[in-house]
């Protein structure tokens, strides 16, 4: 979540082969070493008396699934999982995001890990029926 803070400040491009050559260059110091990206939550921000999504959030997603597919990691969606935009907002009001409008609360992050074992225990279920 840190990297939206500063909105559109940092140009996409940028961020993208920034993100790109610190992936490479763990992959190269730990070859073995499996690879997951986990994408930006929904972050939301006030306007007026509404919460909004935050601009930047579906362009910071959109890099990290196109970087992580370049350099060969894994991708979870985590703002998708979360209901994409709007979503922290509704996360708020249901005790699953905090009152920063950016981070899970307690619940919020067993919610996560929950919904990303899963996604590892189908992609491991797939892995070992394709080894059949």
């Amino acid at each position: 979540a840190n990297e939206s803070g500063d909105g559109f400040a940092f140009p996409m491009d940028q961020y993208h082969e920034t993100m790109k050559a610190v992936l490479q260059q763990a992959r190269k110091a730990v070859p073995d070493a499996g690879c997951l990206i986990l994408a930006a939550m929904d972050r939301a921000e006030k306007k007026g008396a509404s919460l909004q999504s935050m601009a930047v959030i579906p362009a910071l997603v959109k890099e990290q699934r196109s970087t992580a597919r370049e350099v060969g990691c894994a991708f979870f969606n985590t703002y998708e999982a979360m209901g994409g935009p709007g979503s922290m907002a509704a996360w708020v009001g249901r005790g699953l995001g905090q009152a920063d409008l950016t981070h899970p609360t307690g619940s919020g992050s067993e919610v996560l890990a929950s919904w990303i074992f899963r996604a590892l225990m189908r992609g491991y279920d797939a892995f070992n029926r394709a080894q059949r």
